[in-house]
């Protein structure tokens, strides 16, 4: 093969390289977005519910609760924790419950513990009935995202009364979307297209004068009193092209 066609495949790699390098830091940096957004959500979830329910007794929490209970939103108030271990996942839980217990305290939340849920199979078959044709795109778009949520994983909470009372909740993680989407796919096509293109015009701009020094020594070699190159174009091709008429010149003598 030759040295375009080489070139011309590195070109293609690195772009194809960085393309998925970038892809995927872009990935990471949405993952960790999401994670900070979604331990942000539990806090201020949790500051409201507590701020709600702290004057109120016992049964009056238990009907609270009841009231605002859903699937996707969890909210349960118990004589027991749902998280029954005090001691946190990782160092994200540890000082969140920190945070928790020190904004709370006023409220008298006494204990905090929270942990990571996987999706439970039960909320992967509750993914809701297919949206009808003749809704609308911001609604369907609410519905598939509704059913994202319902499908996530979950932070669970457990927060205790000074009375000993647990409240216990759940919050969605915000399901991470796919980089790459069906709208977005001809849009990269597109670059992607378009770096190719401009790498075969620089190839042909790099080589050309190899291929003019190529056509200019077959011409030599068949014909010494053959006019001499052009010297026109680039510097590159220029000085080719001086060293072509220098040689020939040389011959001739």
């Amino acid at each position: 093969q030759t040295l375009p066609v080489w070139v011309l495949l590195i070109v293609i790699a690195g772009l194809l390289i960085s393309q998925v390098a970038t892809l995927y830091i872009v990935s990471c940096d949405r993952a960790a977005a999401n994670d900070v957004v979604d331990l942000y959500r539990l806090n201020d979830r949790a500051f409201s519910l507590v701020q709600l329910m702290s004057g109120a007794t016992p049964e009056e929490r238990k009907a609270t609760a009841a009231g605002l209970f859903n699937s996707t939103y969890a909210l349960t108030v118990s004589d027991t924790p749902a998280v029954t271990s005090s001691i946190a996942g990782d160092d994200e839980l540890a000082e969140l419950e920190d945070i928790l217990v020190g904004r709370l305290s006023k409220f008298g939340i006494t204990d905090a513990r929270v942990r990571r849920d996987p999706a439970t199979r039960e909320a992967d078959d509750a993914g809701g009935a297919a949206p009808g044709p003749d809704i609308g795109q911001v609604e369907r778009d609410l519905l598939v995202l509704a059913a994202d949520f319902a499908q996530s994983d979950k932070l669970t909470a457990s927060l205790r009364f000074a009375d000993g009372q647990w409240l216990n909740f759940t919050e969605p993680i915000t399901p991470v979307g796919p980089i790459l989407s069906i709208d977005s796919l001809p849009l990269y096509a597109l670059i992607a297209g378009l770096v190719v293109i401009m790498s075969i015009w620089s190839l042909r701009r790099l080589t050309a004068p190899y291929r003019m020094m190529e056509t200019a020594v077959n011409r030599i070699g068949n014909d010494l009193k053959s006019p001499p190159v052009t010297e026109s174009g680039s510097r590159e091709v220029r000085a080719a092209a001086r060293a072509i008429n220098a040689m020939q010149k040389r011959l001739r003598e």
